[in-house]
């Protein structure tokens, strides 16, 4: 089945930022962290869809910086990924809060 290559890999982004949901419980708590506390988005995945994911739930704005596996050719439970995610985020100390 022919079809345009590009408009078929925006629909795929579409569908994967439509099919996401932040509970409003977990919003909230992004924004407690966020107000006290240099904060960012560890995620595995492709740069432009995890991206989008963040700015459609308003998650960008929230934090400081979105690291993603695949911008660094590494991913978690890579310790390099969690390396880089500490350099952008300069604090004594670090929490991690998975999904899983």
């Amino acid at each position: 089945m022919p079809g345009d290559p590009a408009a078929m890999a925006e629909e795929y982004v579409d569908r994967e930022v439509e099919a996401t949901r932040v509970p409003p419980a977990v919003r909230r708590l992004v924004e407690t962290v966020a107000e006290r506390h240099p904060t960012g988005i560890l995620t595995n995945g492709d740069g432009r869809v995890q991206r989008r994911k963040a700015a459609a739930h308003g998650l960008d704005g929230l934090v400081d910086t979105v690291v993603v596996s695949n911008d660094l050719g590494i991913r978690k439970p890579d310790r390099g990924i969690f390396r880089e995610a500490v350099d952008r985020l300069p604090a004594d100390t670090h929490v991690y809060v998975g999904d899983t």
